[in-house]
Order: C-alpha cells, then sequence, then structure tokens
C-alpha cells in the first residue's frame, strides 16, 4: 500500500434511524414523513357491564397502529432485504405481524423507510414487544404497555 492512501474505513450497518409506533403518519411531498401521536402506552378503561373474560383470545381488544421505522443502509449490502415485525406477548407467545421486503439504496447514507398498518389482537395487558428484524438481525424492540381499568 502506498504511504499516505488509508483504507476504506468501514463505518458498519445497518442502522436504525427510527422505529415508533403511532396513530398516524404523514409524507409531505418532498418525501419527509412524520410520526403523529407516538404511542408507548394504551390505557382503557372498561365499562362495568363488560364482560368478565374480556380481554380473552376469544374476546380480544382490537387496536390498530402504524409502525414507523427508518433503517440507514451504513455498510450493509443494497437491494432487497427482509423485514419483519415480531410481536412477544406478555405470556411469552411470539407472532409476526408483518413481513415485507425493503429496498436498500445504492448510497451508504441513504434509508429505507418502512410504513406498517399493524392490526393486533390483545388478550391480555402487559407489556407487548414488537421485534424489529432485518434479515436474521435484530434491529430493536419497540414496547407497547396495554393497561386495562375495570371502572366500577
Amino acid at each position: 500500500m502506498a504511504k499516505g492512501k488509508n483504507p476504506k474505513k468501514k463505518v458498519g450497518g445497518p442502522f436504525l434511524a427510527a422505529a415508533v409506533l403511532c396513530n398516524s403518519i404523514t409524507e409531505d411531498s418532498d418525501g419527509v414523513v412524520s410520526a403523529i401521536r407516538i404511542v408507548d402506552e394504551i390505557r382503557a378503561v372498561l365499562t362495568p357491564n363488560a364482560p368478565a373474560d374480556f380481554p380473552s383470545k376469544a374476546k380480544p381488544v382490537e387496536l390498530s397502529l402504524f409502525a414507523l421505522i427508518i433503517i440507514r443502509r451504513g455498510d450493509a449490502a443494497p437491494g432487497k432485504h427482509q423485514l419483519s415485525l415480531v410481536i412477544e406477548r406478555p405470556d411469552g407467545s411470539r407472532d409476526e405481524l408483518k413481513n415485507e421486503d425493503v429496498q436498500m439504496p445504492d448510497y451508504p447514507n441513504g434509508t429505507a423507510t418502512v410504513k406498517a398498518k399493524l392490526s393486533m389482537k390483545l388478550f391480555s395487558q402487559g407489556t407487548f414487544w414488537i421485534d424489529v428484524i432485518l434479515g436474521k438481525q435484530l434491529l430493536t424492540r419497540m414496547a407497547l404497555n396495554l393497561v386495562l381499568q375495570r371502572a366500577e
């Protein structure tokens, strides 16, 4: 190697720029996205006449939220990569919520943006973890805490 020349330094990656649960996502005409009403806890008061077995597997709480995930490529390979969102319930059971290909850009500082609508059926209160997995790499875990109170 010639004197004064440094080999290209690896920066690592992919890098997570954002991973949030929210009520809605907007995108401006210039491509800038915004997460509206970021959610990490839902508090609900059940009416006195709510069934004793609510929530349960037979009668779940149905919830719809959006996930906004932004991944910066770094040194990861450009092209298609599989993104999975896997929910872990308070009882430890796991299910896949979303599975889709994302296109990583050609340049290292570029991002892949995923806007996913998640329809969930929750049958207990507690903390639900949503794993963000790119290929086989866990990028992060998003938390959603469900708190239910029965009105008297």
